[in-house]
């Protein structure tokens, strides 16, 4: 939280006098202190108006000088977001005692206030504000820019000796009026949920229907962000909730969107979307931990795929069309799954776009005569296609759209997108790179590295690898072992399954696992129709019969981990970050992609609330970031372009974002919500500023009293003792003490007796009265 006040100060007095009265029995019932100070306390409420004099016996200061910032002072962007403060003008000392001013009495002076950073800037200052009273009245004055009516200029107020002033100081209620206004006479606030109840009721003038997924009562927390009284969110047990579709909320041009959250670990938030509008289009703010694989799809070399999710739960299988041979496939982020067939359909041969339902939403075609060997997605998640009898190399849009050719090494077999995009080809069984981008491959039954010719990493009948993101290598043989091999060859774990093939595959995920994300292997037996999972410790998790869907599992990188892992994981730095992410592009594609923004997740303190904001001005191209009110991040795209929406889908809250439903709904797995607190949504028609930001962050946050050290010059003052506390000494471990006694070279001990007895008795009568002599040691 941003202090915004400056808590009393403990004084440390010179205190010179004592009163106490005439004599013992009649003198006063508390005692009295005299001391001397150049100070004296003048509290500014909030949310109030205080009228003061500046003390007659102080010296004129420059308003600029005075210590109202330190003491809490509030700053803003126009007079009224900021404290401010008056000067009555008049020369009225010959009236009343009080002394004359020396304001300058130049045009019409409105008042002073606060100008800058809400942030913890310190180059705030206070600026007089001057107007025209021919155009504008001394209300309107307050709320408008500099123009030609109005203008600013660094104050030249003065604090004068008996002079009257009234100060403004910010409060809960004028931050919350200030908010209040941001809605706007054209209905800028399109959602509002903050108090929180079985039916949430939208807060803003358009009445949003929102459904608590997998209610229970405590998804209704009584306690929210900091002072606030209202209700939060408490999302557990993969609960969630959506906004039903309403195209008032699903804005395009301007948008400002703010969420707060509070999770017990930021750095591993179970879940990946805080707040979702996003599924292949839309804007969302979420988590990236670098792995995003919910999903895995599969394939027979008869042409069956089979779709399912992270709990091995099969969700359909369907049959590719014609004389179908997948070879390979990939997946990208958005969930589709590209699939290269060398089957010949309708006298062509295809590279299929298939979507989670199982449906093809388009192909690239290619020639009968030609072979199709291998695919990879480079990092902009182009598709980049073999033809193993030219050599060539040939790329995509991830729309299908042709982008260039290249060619590759005759007899190459293999392609693989290395982590700077270079596409590279080999003539091997398995190609990949490590996360320091070395190229590996699996040759005559042996594992290398690129950069190594001589020493194979590991030696055996290979079937199938991967490499995680520890860089240590998954190798399957063709018996039932696993092998888990580091880059330098040492073996790092062994295990087997229980069933035996002569075509097994291996692929990973990242998930959960006992409230942690870890790596979790994949392995798939043809001839036994089963997926097996293990932990990164080689303890098997779940096993799955695929004999149901009278399928014979052929495909190797079957999730979207590797991808993830080099485009995604290594990029961010492996560190997690809270993203916000928008979809640009035209009314029917998002022609510009997704933009993202983001901010480590070490920088947030644990277990704590923390609001979270985007804007975005399709006029202009701005895209900004925030947190706590703070920019963190921002980029300008091409002006014009407005968000790209391609469903008209729910808005849902600790979950992605299906067609209609969450996508964890949808999909029926549980691993992809968000467990922790939510609290008051708003999205907005309009770009709102930081200021605008800050005013949101501090409504759950009260402000206090402005405590202020006003000058006086140097004054006699006596206060009034009501109580004595008895306090330790800093440091001091008990109220015992010990009297070391050295030099005296006395060994009889009758002697050191009679000795120890008098100092005893003296000490008695000279030691504190919350001191007691404990032992008297001799050196």
């Amino acid at each position: 939280m941003i202090i915004t006040y400056q808590p009393r100060a403990v004084h440390l007095r010179d205190y010179e006098q004592l009163f106490t009265g005439t004599n013992q029995e009649f003198g006063y019932q508390a005692p009295f202190l005299a001391f001397e100070a150049d100070t004296t306390l003048q509290i500014l409420k909030a949310d109030q108006t205080t009228y003061f004099h500046y003390p007659n016996s102080s010296e004129i200061i420059p308003l600029s000088t005075s210590n109202l910032v330190i003491a809490g002072a509030i700053a803003g962007e126009a007079p009224y977001s900021s404290d401010k403060i008056w000067k009555k003008t008049a020369n009225y000392k010959k009236n009343i005692w009080w002394g004359n001013s020396t304001q300058p009495q130049v045009g019409i002076w409105l008042c002073s206030w606060l100008s800058g950073s809400f942030t913890g800037d310190p180059s705030v200052v206070w600026m007089d504000r001057w107007y025209n009273p021919g155009v504008i009245d001394s209300t309107t004055a307050l709320y408008i820019s500099s123009t030609d009516s109005v203008y600013d200029e660094p104050s030249v107020m003065t604090l004068d000796p008996g002079v009257w002033y009234k100060y403004f100081h910010l409060g809960d209620e004028s931050n919350e009026s200030l908010i209040n206004s941001l809605t706007g006479a054209s209905g800028n606030l399109k959602l509002h949920l903050n108090d929180w109840t079985q039916n949430p009721v939208d807060l803003s003038p358009y009445d949003n229907t929102t459904i608590l997924n997998r209610y229970s009562p405590t998804m209704l927390h009584p306690t929210s962000v900091s002072n606030a009284n209202d209700t939060s969110l408490y999302l557990q047990d993969n609960q969630s909730a959506s906004v039903l579709y309403n195209e008032d909320y699903e804005l395009t041009e301007r948008i400002s969107v703010s969420i707060w959250s509070k999770i017990k670990d930021w750095n591993n938030v179970s879940g990946n979307h805080i707040l979702s509008k996003n599924f292949r289009g839309g804007w969302s703010i979420g988590y990236n931990n670098g792995f995003y694989n919910p999903t895995f799809s599969m394939f027979s070399s008869s042409g069956t795929l089979i779709q399912g999710n992270v709990d091995a739960d099969v969700l359909f299988n369907r049959s590719l069309p014609g004389d179908s041979i997948p070879i390979a496939s990939e997946i990208t982020s958005d969930l589709y799954t590209w699939i290269l067939d060398n089957g010949i359909y309708e006298g062509l041969k295809h590279l299929y776009k298939v979507d989670f339902n199982g449906n093809i939403e388009s192909a690239v075609y290619f020639d009968s005569s030609v072979e199709l060997a291998d695919l990879t997605l480079d990092s902009d998640e182009n598709i980049w296609v073999l033809e193993s009898n030219t050599s060539e190399i040939s790329g995509f849009k991830s729309d299908g759209s042709y982008i260039t050719t290249q060619s590759g090494d005759p007899g190459i077999t293999k392609i693989e997108a290395d982590l700077n995009n270079t596409i590279i080809g080999m003539d091997v069984s398995h190609l990949g790179v490590t996360n320091d981008n070395i190229s590996w491959y699996v040759s005559a039954n042996s594992l290398w590295l690129a950069d190594d010719t001589i020493n194979p990493v590991y030696s055996n009948t290979i079937t199938d690898v991967v490499i995680d993101s520890r860089d240590t290598f998954w190798i399957l043989d063709n018996t039932n072992k696993f092998y888990n091999v580091n880059t330098d060859g040492e073996l790092l774990l062994s295990g087997s399954t229980p069933t035996t093939s002569q075509v097994r595959n291996i692929s990973l995920t990242n998930e959960i696992i006992n409230t942690t994300y870890e790596d979790v292997i994949w392995i798939s037996s043809r001839d036994d129709q089963v997926i097996y999972k293990y932990d990164i410790n080689g303890n098997k998790l779940k096993k799955k019969s695929l004999s149901v869907f009278d399928i014979l599992p052929d495909s190797s990188n079957f999730t979207s981990y590797d991808w993830n892992r080099k485009f995604n994981y290594i990029p961010i730095d492996k560190t997690p970050k809270i993203e916000s992410s928008v979809f640009l592009g035209t009314q029917y594609a998002a022609i510009c992609g997704k933009q993202t923004l983001s901010f480590d997740t070490s920088a947030l303190a644990p277990n704590e609330w923390h609001l979270f904001s985007f804007t975005y001005d399709g006029y202009t191209g701005d895209y900004k970031f925030y947190i706590d009110s703070i920019e963190r991040d921002t980029l300008t795209v091409s002006p014009c372009t407005p968000i790209y929406y391609r469903y008209e889908n729910s808005l849902t809250i600790g979950a992605d974002n299906g067609k209609i439903l969450t996508l964890g709904e949808e999909l029926s797995f549980d691993n992809y919500h968000l467990t922790g607190f939510i609290d008051d949504i708003r999205i907005y028609q309009c770009i709102l500023t930081n200021a605008d930001l800050w005013h949101i962050y501090m409504n759950k946050y009260h402000f206090e009293d402005i405590d202020w050290n006003m000058s006086s010059g140097l004054q006699n003052y006596i206060e009034e003792i009501e109580r004595f506390f008895k306090f330790k000494m800093p440091g001091s471990k008990s109220q015992y003490f010990n009297i070391r006694l050295i030099g005296l070279n006395i060994t009889d001990l009758e002697v050191r007796k009679v000795i120890e007895d008098i100092i005893s008795d003296t000490v008695k009568k000279i030691s504190p009265a919350y001191t007691e002599l404990y032992k008297i040691k001799w050196d």
